[in-house]
Order: structure tokens, then C-alpha cells, then sequence
């Protein structure tokens, strides 16, 4: 079955946004510029000495222990005595996101350049009203990038959505953004399709939400045998 086919049967449409509105390996110092940029990040904000380097290794270390760079600087919060965590959080998330956009789009300007194919799928299919549910910052990466790049408006700008709006529950543990995202819209499961590259994400989805059309987006790789989880892939 085509894309088209399948989104002619869909009214409302859960986008999840790194990885699918643009490609990660097309910007191949990615998890570097992530991990140095969470590290001036965090120096940013506290007043405590701590190196650049040693910032960095936290973040690496973030990656191994938590699977992403920001659960250990908010457990170092915790174990140094930051009176306000949620704030700290916040203060961290905005301003990683906000260094992280201005370091990409200098360094890989191309990613703001959306691919032919790309702005014919949702040329396509704008009867289909669409949102975003990112673990990153709508505010300081989504928005500029969606903006920057002419992609703005295919997007309802109220259902762009991210952890902060749930607070901080990822989409593997709890479909929560992607029911955020889905009640912006004013659209029900039965209705919709929630598009992610993380089958993961998508078995916690169909897990809670079982009549939402679950897309993965394989790059590439494409799942041999559907799970029961995936209803369709594409490339």
C-alpha cells in the first residue's frame, strides 16, 4: 500500500520530528555537537566550577547510563542540592536546544532545506491536519526549524508538543505526548496516524491507543515481519 493510500484514510497526523522530518544522518556530527553543546549548556546555568571536558564526560556518560545526555545533569542537580529541579530542568532543556539549533543550521545549513519528496508528501496531504510529538524543545528547536525551513505551514503551530508539555515522560515509557498532540488536533485514535523512526515509541503507542495507525519509518531498514505493532513502513 502507498503513503498516499494509507493517509487517505487518516484525518489527523502525530509527526514525531527528529529523524522524520529530517534525516539524523544527514548531519554526521550530530551526537558530538549534542554532547558538547549539552555541556556548555549546563555550565551555562550553574555557578559551580566544572570543566568543559568534564561537563562532556557527563554527557557521554548520560548516553550510557540513561540512553540520553539530560537525566544525569538533572540527577547531579539533585545530588549537589539545587533548590528548584523543574526549573533547573528547564533552564537546561531551552538553552541546549537553543546553543544545538544555532550550532547545526550553522554548520549543516542543508537540513533546512527540505527535500522535493518531503514538501510533496505534505503538499500531498494537507487535508490531514498535523502535529508534533519531539522529545526535543518546540520553542527553541522545532519552532525555528520548521519556520527557517518553510515548514511551518503544514504544522498546526498549537500541537506542536514536547516532554516539557507532559512533564518529561517519554513516548517509550507512556503515549502521553502523542494523546497531547492527538487532543490539540481535536482528533480521536481511530482517526489518526502517529509516524515515528522508534519502533519502540510506536509499540508503547499501539499498546494504549490500539486503533491508531502506527507508520514507522524504517530509513533504510525496514522490519522483515511487521510486529503486531507497526501497521505500516515506509523509507
Amino acid at each position: 500500500m502507498s503513503e498516499l493510500q494509507v493517509l487517505g484514510k487518516i484525518e489527523a497526523l502525530v509527526h514525531d520530528f527528529d529523524g522524520v522530518i529530517y534525516g539524523l544522518d544527514s548531519v554526521p556530527t550530530i551526537y558530538e555537537d549534542s554532547d558538547e553543546t549539552m555541556a556548555s549548556a549546563f555550565r551555562s546555568i550553574i555557578s559551580v566550577p566544572i570543566s568543559q571536558d568534564e561537563a562532556r564526560r557527563m554527557a557521554k556518560e548520560g548516553y550510557r547510563k540513561y540512553g540520553d545526555s539530560v537525566n544525569i545533569f538533572f540527577e547531579w542537580a539533585i545530588i549537589n542540592g539545587i533548590d528548584d529541579i523543574e526549573e533547573f530542568r528547564q533552564k537546561l532543556f531551552e538553552q541546549f536546544h537553543r546553543e544545538l539549533f544555532s550550532k547545526v543550521s550553522a554548520n549543516a545549513p542543508h537540513i533546512l532545506c527540505p527535500s522535493p519528496e518531503l514538501i510533496e508528501g505534505f503538499e500531498s496531504s494537507r487535508h490531514i491536519k498535523k502535529g508534533i510529538a519531539t522529545h526535543s524543545c518546540p520553542k527553541n528547536w522545532v519552532q525555528p526549524f520548521i519556520t527557517q525551513s518553510g515548514l511551518a505551514r503544514y504544522f498546526e503551530s498549537h500541537a506542536i508538543l514536547g516532554l516539557s508539555d507532559v512533564g518529561l515522560v517519554r513516548k517509550s515509557e507512556d503515549p502521553a505526548l502523542v494523546n497531547a498532540c492527538l487532543s490539540a488536533l481535536q482528533a480521536s485514535p481511530h482517526q489518526s496516524g502517529f509516524i515515528e523512526d522508534s519502533a519502540i515509541n510506536l509499540r508503547t503507542a499501539k499498546e494504549h491507543l490500539p486503533y491508531l495507525t502506527t507508520i514507522f519509518l524504517h530509513h533504510g531498514r525496514p522490519e522483515e515481519s511487521l510486529p503486531t505493532f507497526i501497521d505500516f513502513q515506509f523509507r
